[in-house]
């Protein structure tokens, strides 16, 4: 039989379900198919797993033959009452919930027990199952009542006992678990009491030990601090002492300024009297006329000096500094007053006595005064003749060649000022560019070697020829306008005399390789010499010779202009010493191109050397050093600047002039050291410069040798 069969013959099988719902008629079903107490022992069944939760096991709800006897001879009443005696007998006198559970319900209305079923097959399997009669809830209630009390009052019992076990088992437990709960806590605070001990001594012994470092750190930091106090209270001392002195020092140099101060204003006070003495003389004498050109010289001289120690003494004042050089310089400068001073007064007195020796001679030789002073005239007629025609030459030759070369300079910039003063954007940048093309390698020249010298002067040469040159990543050429080009050259020649004025006359040695590039220059392009020869007459006239004589009625300011020296907007004079020195360049240069060799030609000149030479010949030679030492001499000398331009020249040209010259040369040494040496050392203001060139001129007449100048580049200095 199918699960879906055995289900079918149930009394829940039989139930017809419909989708309405009578509450009445459900009711009566459920009363039919609802069996009391096998609901009752399902219950008791389903809830073993809760009493074994307390202690009670299956075993707990079976029972026994010996504690239940009424109870199998109720039932066996009961069962004989209804004439079953043979099924219940074969339960052994005991309901077990498990038999209970087994007890299946046929079709047929009758209940069988699976172990008597179990039983019969085993004895005979055709045998036929022994089938109960189908009992009505009332009839197992009415069997059962009385066992069921019992038994809940069995179980009651037994779940007391099991309780009271239980919590006996509990309570010991319990203890058990507290004695070890108690000695884990007894061990536990034992641990942490002996944790805290060796915790508590570490820190004791950490405390001793840090006690003890920070005691000794304490000791040192008390020992460096008297250390410290120590040396500062040393270095207290040593610096107020320091201040002391410095103290000291100062008031001291106070008082020497102070002392310096006066001995400044004394002195500038003995020149400003011997500057009244001899203005005032000067003024006073009658016949002034008589006095020598020398005296003029003179009196412009102690005018000058008296201007520069006052404006030497207001810088000394506003510095701080007075040294011993400045006020020696101020001694000095006295001592040439008192000297001017002398000079006039014996100029006076020589003149007066000779105006008096006159008159006592003129009444008693008229006849024979009228003979000398006739032959006298001759005399200085024929004197004045022979010194009018080398002076007047020399003076002609200078005033002509200052007049071209003035009027060269001029013209040319005045062909330019068009080109320089346009102030369009694209022309302005053109000039500009230029201007660098021409600055560029004319500021990088040095003797290095001669091809850097080489790359320079064909640079200038390519812009100069009108070709492309590179400059600063730009291209440019001078052949735009003929403006441009005459712009360049003039320009070319200006910077070189520049480089003299400015780098030469500190570092005399670099006047070889910019003489060597001029001339490189100058000798395919005149114009360019001829506007360098221009610039530097301007600035420095001595390389004419040309000395200016002041004029009637012109100003301090144009005279000291017309001199070379730089004057200021306010009409402040150039230093002495800048002047010189300045003056020094311009003529180093000079020389260096009278001695240099000029380099040889480039291709692609425009101008060519000579047939039959390899070489052009130099635009302005040696015979021009002769010249100029010839025309200085045979004018007067300016203070100071003569004898440093003379110095200047022959140590630069010296050597060639005594190897070109030979004895001619030596006797103008001679003649310069024994007639012109005298005048210089008459107009001299220092004795520096003059010391030197008569240092000079002894030697080369003693030995008859003048050294090499440093820095001229050798004969084969282009070959390399």
């Amino acid at each position: 039989m199918s699960i879906t069969e055995a289900l079918q013959t149930t009394p829940k099988g039989r139930l017809k379900y419909s989708r309405e719902i009578n509450s009445e008629k459900l009711k009566n079903d459920l009363d039919q198919v609802s069996p009391t107490p096998l609901a009752r022992f399902h219950e008791e069944k389903e809830s073993s797993r809760l009493n074994r939760s307390f202690g009670l096991g299956v075993d707990d709800f079976t029972i026994s033959r010996d504690d239940d006897s009424n109870m199998k001879d109720d039932s066996t009443n009961n069962v004989n009452h209804h004439g079953s005696d043979e099924s219940l007998s074969s339960s052994k006198g005991c309901l077990d919930c498990d038999n209970f559970d087994s007890i299946k319900v046929m079709s047929n209305g009758f209940v069988t027990s699976p172990r008597k079923h179990q039983a019969n097959q085993l004895q005979s399997p055709e045998m036929e199952e022994n089938l109960w009669p189908v009992m009505s809830p009332t009839f197992l209630s009415t069997i059962q009542a009385n066992d069921i009390v019992h038994m809940e009052e069995i179980f009651k019992s037994r779940l007391k006992t099991s309780l009271i076990e239980r919590r006996k088992k509990f309570e010991e437990h319990n203890s058990y678990l507290t004695n070890i709960m108690n000695n884990k806590r007894q061990d536990a605070q034992r641990k942490i009491a002996h944790l805290q001990e060796r915790r508590q001594s570490s820190i004791e012994r950490k405390q001793k030990v840090e006690k003890a470092e920070g005691d000794k750190n304490l000791q040192s930091l008390k020992e460096n601090h008297e250390r410290h106090k120590e040396k500062m209270d040393s270095k207290q001392k040593e610096i107020e002492q320091k201040r002391l002195d410095l103290e000291r020092e100062q008031k001291k140099k106070q008082e020497e300024f102070e002392r310096r101060h006066q001995v400044l204003n004394s002195l500038v006070a003995q020149v400003q009297e011997n500057q009244a003495k001899f203005t005032h003389k000067y003024e006073t004498f009658e016949h002034k006329k008589y006095f020598t050109e020398l005296v003029g010289k003179f009196k412009v001289a102690i005018d000058a000096a008296y201007t520069q120690l006052t404006k030497k003494l207001q810088h000394a004042v506003q510095s701080g500094n007075i040294t011993d050089e400045l006020v020696a310089d101020f001694k000095n400068n006295v001592d040439k007053s008192k000297i001017t001073v002398m000079l006039i007064e014996k100029q006076i007195e020589d003149i007066n006595h000779k105006i008096k020796e006159a008159v006592e001679k003129k009444k008693q030789e008229e006849v024979k005064q009228a003979e000398d002073l006739k032959k006298a005239e001759n005399v200085k007629k024929q004197e004045a003749a022979a010194a009018q025609e080398c002076g007047v030459q020399a003076l002609s030759y200078a005033l002509k060649t200052r007049k071209a070369k003035y009027d060269l300079l001029a013209q040319v910039e005045a062909s330019i000022k068009g080109f320089v003063t346009n102030s369009n954007p694209q022309m302005k940048q053109y000039r500009f560019d230029l201007q660098r093309a021409v600055n560029t390698p004319i500021n990088a020249i040095s003797g290095l070697d001669s091809h850097h010298l080489r790359d320079k002067l064909h640079r200038l040469l390519a812009l100069l020829r009108g070709q492309e040159v590179k400059v600063s990543g730009r291209s440019v050429r001078a052949d735009r306008t003929p403006e441009a080009l005459l712009f360049c050259q003039n320009l070319v020649a200006k910077m070189l005399v520049r480089k003299g004025e400015e780098q030469v006359s500190s570092l005399h040695e670099s006047a070889f390789p910019i003489a060597a590039v001029l001339l490189g220059l100058w000798c395919e392009f005149p114009i360019v010499g001829d506007l360098f020869m221009a610039h530097l007459q301007a600035l420095c006239p001595y390389v004419l010779p040309y000395y200016h004589t002041r004029q009637e009625g012109e100003s301090s300011a144009d005279y000291h202009r017309s001199l070379g020296y730089k004057v200021d907007e306010d009409g402040t004079v150039e230093e002495q010493d800048k002047f010189l020195r300045r003056m020094s360049g311009l003529m180093r240069l000079y020389c260096a191109c009278l001695v240099t060799t000029p380099p040889p030609p480039t291709p692609g000149g425009v101008v060519r050397p000579p047939q039959g030479h390899t070489h052009f010949p130099h635009p302005h030679g040696l015979e021009h050093g002769w010249m100029w030492i010839a025309r200085t001499m045979d004018q007067d000398p300016h203070p100071d600047a003569t004898a440093s331009l003379i110095y200047d020249l022959l140590t630069s040209c010296g050597m060639q002039l005594l190897r070109q010259y030979s004895m001619q040369f030596v006797k103008l040494l001679y003649l310069l050291y024994k007639q012109y040496l005298p005048k210089l050392k008459d107009v001299a203001v220092t004795n520096a410069t003059l010391g030197r060139l008569e240092i000079f001129l002894e030697a080369a007449l003693k030995s008859g040798r003048i050294p090499q100048p440093e820095g001229i580049l050798p004969a084969t200095f282009w070959s390399h």
